[in-house]
């Protein structure tokens, strides 16, 4: 699996940037440009959650993102699911 479709699996499951990196071996900064080489592509919906406190947001209880200090986390879109079950990196509900 390209390392790119292994980022987007990880963030179907909400693992926390600094976690993606680590675990990949690879910079932060340059998680973050694939993450947002997803968004301009249309596999991950970024939302900004500076604008807003944590403990309003819906998706709190199960968002990794904001753990690593992070304004932003990404919701995977239907493309990105597509992606994801074309390729049988992680099962992801529809």
């Amino acid at each position: 699996m390209s390392t790119y479709r292994r980022v987007l699996a990880m963030v179907a499951r909400n693992v926390p940037v600094s976690t993606i990196a680590t675990q990949l071996d690879t910079r932060e900064d340059a998680i973050r440009g694939m993450l947002d080489s997803m968004v301009r592509e249309g596999y991950l919906r970024a939302i900004d959650c500076e604008s807003a406190a944590c403990s309003g947001c819906p998706m709190s209880d199960a968002c990794g993102m904001g753990a690593d200090g992070n304004p932003m986390s990404y919701l995977l879109t239907q493309r990105g699911r597509e992606l994801l079950a074309e390729h049988d990196c992680v099962a992801v509900k529809s």
